[in-house]
């Protein structure tokens, strides 16, 4: 990964991405885990999974797919951020 960008002149836009959709909702599980002792319930662990997902598949769109919509895509990607954050 650290010469990709050396051998092909490109981003590893794809890779990151696929990095990110693996981990992002790794992390919101681990996040569920800390406040359960707290008194979290189940369902805010799947809504911070599911909004993290669409968060960054809508990223991945308007970044590597719809280019020349990436303004709708990174709106709709940052709703979904400002959700998880407001939760």
């Amino acid at each position: 990964m650290r010469d990709y960008w050396y051998i092909n002149g490109s981003s590893p836009t794809f890779f990151r991405y696929v990095d990110w959709i693996l981990t992002v909702p790794l992390m919101c599980v681990e996040f569920y885990l800390i406040l359960k002792v707290a008194g979290a319930k189940k369902s805010l662990m799947w809504r911070l999974i599911i909004l993290s997902v669409i968060m960054l598949v809508t990223g991945y769109f308007g970044e590597a797919v719809y280019r020349d919509q990436a303004w709708l895509w990174g709106l709709i990607s940052g709703i979904a951020y400002f959700v998880i954050v407001y939760d």
